[in-house]
């Protein structure tokens, strides 16, 4: 629990945590293989979804990591915070941050940090820890898969909104002129 809690863990050791998981259910007291009547994802489903609630090592792993991600954003922390802002971040937000060169704990948090926005909107505020092509802020996707022709081109992927709302202005630059098919979009 330790470990998941700090780590991403491989996918072979998830695999043999369900291994010996599923031989509980499907294995009888010698040894012998059971029958299996139900899918091992319908068991690990949610009770109100017909399963019996266990739960599968990856998405268990995941959500503990992304525990981190939220105690992160929420700045939500006391000394540790601190020193993962100092070591890491830099003054740019969790979202923003691609280093991915440090700790085996800092490139679990990396892998696993874009799955908090699968469900999260972003209030802009001042636009300091908002970012302009990654957050959902203007819709309810972010700009990025709204106009990903536009995205590819962008010189600046982790853009801040309040970088690029300067002075009542739009300031957004790409890496090159637009073709007609960022024309269009």
């Amino acid at each position: 629990m330790y470990m998941m809690g700090m780590y991403l863990l491989p996918k072979g050791v998830h695999g043999a945590f369900d291994k010996e998981l599923s031989r509980f259910f499907w294995q009888d007291p010698l040894g012998r293989q059971k029958y299996h009547m139900i899918k091992w994802a319908d068991i690990c489903a949610p009770k109100d979804l017909g399963g019996i609630g266990i739960l599968a090592s990856r998405q268990f792993n995941k959500a503990l990591m992304l525990r981190w991600v939220w105690r992160i954003m929420r700045d939500d922390g006391g000394l540790w915070l601190k020193l993962i802002k100092a070591k890491y971040l830099h003054g740019r937000p969790l979202l923003g941050c691609d280093r991915r060169d440090e700790s085996q704990f800092w490139h679990s948090i990396q892998e696993i940090k874009n799955e908090i926005r699968l469900g999260a909107t972003v209030s802009i505020g001042n636009g300091e820890g908002t970012m302009f092509w990654l957050d959902s802020w203007l819709r309810e996707r972010p700009l990025r898969e709204v106009y990903p022709s536009l995205f590819a081109i962008c010189s600046d992927p982790a853009l801040r909104v309040s970088t690029a709302a300067l002075e009542g202005t739009w300031n957004i630059s790409f890496c090159r002129t637009f073709g007609p098919e960022e024309t269009e979009a």
